[in-house]
């Protein structure tokens, strides 16, 4: 167990512990299990995004905007083939996709 989870089971009081011996036990083990993923603070000073708004600003950005144009009618097949190659031509995978090289048309 890490010092910050450590940390925090002392501060809890020593009453509250027994209540939940199972909640207790199952959060150990997912901070156990996780911890290497919840380095937030190396995370960070990586530069890396550990919060969930860059990716629903994507999600935003690749679905809804797109496919939600007016006059706009999709299947899911279609929608799916579109949303998988905006992804890939914003995130700057078009090239490596073997994709075609005239550009694509921008969506005002």
């Amino acid at each position: 167990m890490g010092g910050t989870l450590r940390r925090c089971r002392a501060r809890v009081p020593r009453p509250c512990r027994p209540r939940a011996p199972e909640a207790v036990h199952s959060a150990r083990v997912y901070f156990a299990h996780n911890r290497i993923r919840m380095r937030y603070a190396r995370f960070r000073a990586r530069g890396l995004k550990i919060g969930s708004g860059t990716m629903e600003s994507g999600c935003k950005q690749i679905g809804l905007q797109r496919l939600k144009i007016a006059g706009a009618r999709w299947s899911e097949a279609g929608a799916c083939k579109v949303a998988k190659a905006r992804a890939a031509f914003l995130s700057g995978d078009w090239p490596q996709l073997g994709a075609p090289s005239f550009p694509l048309p921008q969506a005002a």
